[in-house]
């Protein structure tokens, strides 16, 4: 190999890599069998966590692949249009840097377990240095069964425990509604409310079969820092300006006091989604928060560190991903945060801070978070004159 084969090989960019996600029977496998077979022209590789004779793909028909730690991959399936689909019990990080390896994959999905959290899979991209600069986690997509989903979201839960359905839906980059053929309007209707309720920052799709659009599920670029800051900047988002007496809730209805001053629909409706969230145990839902001023840089690596490893779980909160564009005290460029679980990244992004009216922009999703809590620390920690 010469300088400038060294050179291009060093230059080449990473793989794409796309978690898919889903309940039990939501169609994340058919989603993945109609990439296998169809003519799209792409080189794509496929992980199951699972064994494929029990996952539904077809049974592999080669012989087996060593891996860099001297494990045997015996499920390696070689397709006519060019795609690999591998399955995978444990070493998950193995087999991707047998991928790796391999190399001329447009991009790589990993397709989970029913009951999986997404999150720690999300994590290897970040804490595996091996894997980090080779491959790049473009985003989590969630596929949603339409006619059980409302079931899963209800199931009591034991307190402290939580909503497998919710918190997949929760760590989503897109949500794919899938088999929205067998729900009536009205349910349907309901159901994409309470799944915006648990996610309202990822773009949903409909669909039927698990027949999507290629496009929709790579090439998202749902982690790259250049996306996630033009998103966020130019996802402008108004804090609730309502005057005082006045309901900022949005529910549609005209305001009748009862003799305490407060609207009485209201206050059904929040007693009813006390009790729904005692009963299901899920509360998942978001924080997104403009906080005006200079951020302190070291005060957020802190406050981050702090809640993130220690506090939260005292505080009986669960971050299941975040990520914000903020202004920092003396730097020129807005900083992108995005992070998963406990796992973050802080780094300068590509816009300028503007020169005046500095702010920063924050989305946090998980379970049981307390909007005025964040918004209260994170006041706390921009940058005061001295």
């Amino acid at each position: 190999m010469d300088v400038d084969d060294g050179e291009a090989k060093l230059a080449k960019a990473p793989t794409p890599v796309t978690i898919v996600t889903g309940f039990l029977g939501s169609g994340k496998t058919t989603l993945l069998k109609h990439i296998l077979s169809g003519d799209h022209g792409k080189r794509i590789a496929v992980i199951q966590n699972e064994l494929a004779a029990e996952s539904g793909i077809e049974a592999p028909g080669t012989t087996g692949v060593t891996g860099p730690n001297g494990e045997v991959f015996a499920d390696w399936v070689e397709l006519a249009n060019g795609c690999v689909c591998c399955s995978v019990r444990d070493d998950l990080v193995s087999a991707l840097e047998v991928l790796v390896k391999r190399e001329g994959f447009d991009s790589i999905l990993i397709e989970t377990t029913g009951l999986a959290d997404p999150g720690p899979l999300a994590s290897i991209f970040w804490l595996d240095d091996a894997l980090d600069s080779a491959l790049q986690l473009d985003a989590i997509v969630t596929v949603v069964d339409s006619k059980y989903c409302m079931q899963h979201l209800d199931e009591e839960k034991k307190p402290g425990e939580a909503n497998e359905c919710a918190r997949q839906i929760a760590f989503a980059d897109r949500i794919i509604m899938n088999k929205t053929d067998l729900v009536p309007a009205g349910d349907l209707e309901k159901l994409l409310q309470r799944v915006r309720s648990i996610n309202p920052e990822a773009p949903l799709q409909q669909a039927e079969y698990s027949r999507v659009a290629l496009e929709a599920i790579i090439g998202v670029g749902a982690f790259d820092m250049e996306q996630a800051a033009s998103l966020l900047a130019s996802h402008e988002r108004e804090e609730a300006g309502v005057g005082a007496g006045e309901h900022g809730h949005g529910h549609g209805h005209s305001h009748e006091a009862n003799g305490h001053g407060d609207c009485q629909i209201c206050e059904q409706q929040d007693d009813e989604k006390r009790k729904l969230h005692a009963r299901h145990g899920d509360r998942v839902g978001t924080v997104t928060m403009t906080i005006a001023g200079e951020l302190d840089l070291q005060k957020v690596k802190e406050w981050l560190g702090n809640f993130l490893w220690e506090e939260q779980g005292r505080l009986g909160m669960e971050t299941y991903r975040y990520k914000g564009l903020l202004s920092i005290h003396g730097e020129d460029r807005q900083y992108v945060l995005q992070g998963v679980h406990d796992t973050f990244e802080l780094e300068p992004g590509p816009t300028k801070k503007p020169s005046s009216g500095a702010a920063s922009k924050l989305v946090f999703i998980g379970k049981s978070l307390d909007d005025a809590f964040f918004k209260t620390q994170w006041k706390a920690l921009v940058k005061q004159p001295v």
